[in-house]
């Protein structure tokens, strides 16, 4: 038996040899990497040299404008054009630090820094426009008045049935318009119900003095408004301006009245 097995092993060891030396057994050779070659014909499917730079064009237009719609409109044209050089050279590996002019653990850090400080300008230099602006439209409207709070409030047309007793648990229907310092309508609406609660403090504070059919302009600081931060169309630091005429009040069932109905 044991003769056996020394049969079989030799004999097994022999078929290793043979089958080994056979290069056209693929088990034992080493696997050439895959390559490609693409066939001139597909040459008529990519784009031709024109439609190419157009679109390249477009491409630069849609980025322009996205730095533009978040206020980088002063960044470095040479560099963004360098980055993104190096992006394609290294075939889009934001690993391949060799490529890049720094390092890409450290970019995200820098961006971060830059977009802060850029929001740190924009929300000072606005609180600086603003303070001007409350300055000229006191000078331009001798029946504005600025109230404790620092809102300026300037009464257009005068109300049927002025309360005091809207509280902030109550809705208001109301025409609006929202703009910025320089003109610009960055929100308005026509019989819009809002909760008073819902809403940004500087108007809370004045709607909650207005009676029915009154009509009122007031400008709001940044600090009663949005804030450091902003939103949407309304940068940091943003004096607003807004135009309220107070249609009706809804009592909630929940405030002092307990009515549950509308007011007025």
């Amino acid at each position: 038996m044991k003769r056996f097995f020394i049969f079989i092993a030799a004999a097994l060891l022999s078929l290793y040899n043979a089958m080994a030396q056979d290069p056209e057994w693929d088990m034992f050779q080493q696997a050439e990497p895959f390559t490609y070659t693409e066939s001139p014909e597909l040459q008529k499917y990519l784009p031709s040299k024109a439609q190419t730079d157009s679109a390249s064009y477009m491409m630069g237009v849609n980025w322009a404008m996205m730095l533009y719609n978040v206020g980088l409109e002063g960044m470095n044209l040479e560099e963004i054009m360098a980055g993104i050089k190096d992006v394609l050279n290294a075939g889009g590996d934001p690993a391949d630090r060799g490529n890049y002019k720094i390092a890409p653990s450290e970019m995200a850090r820098i961006l971060d820094g830059y977009l802060q400080c850029f929001n740190d300008y924009k929300c000072a230099r606005n609180k600086e426009a603003g303070k001007a602006f409350e300055e000229y439209y006191l000078k331009h409207h001798y029946a504005a008045r600025r109230l404790s709070n620092g809102i300026i409030i300037n009464h257009l047309e005068p109300g049927r049935a002025a309360t005091d007793n809207i509280q902030e648990a109550d809705t208001v229907v109301v025409n609006y318009s929202v703009k910025d310092i320089y003109g610009k309508v960055l929100d308005k609406g026509d019989k819009v119900a809002l909760p008073v609660k819902s809403t940004v403090e500087g108007f809370r504070s004045v709607v909650r003095g207005m009676g029915r059919d009154e009509v009122v302009e007031f400008i709001v600081p940044s600090s009663l408004a949005y804030g450091d931060r902003g939103i949407g169309k309304i940068e940091p630091g943003s004096t607003l301006v807004f135009k309220v005429e107070l249609i009706s009040v809804r009592k909630d069932s929940q405030s002092e009245d307990n009515t549950g109905k509308w007011l007025y």
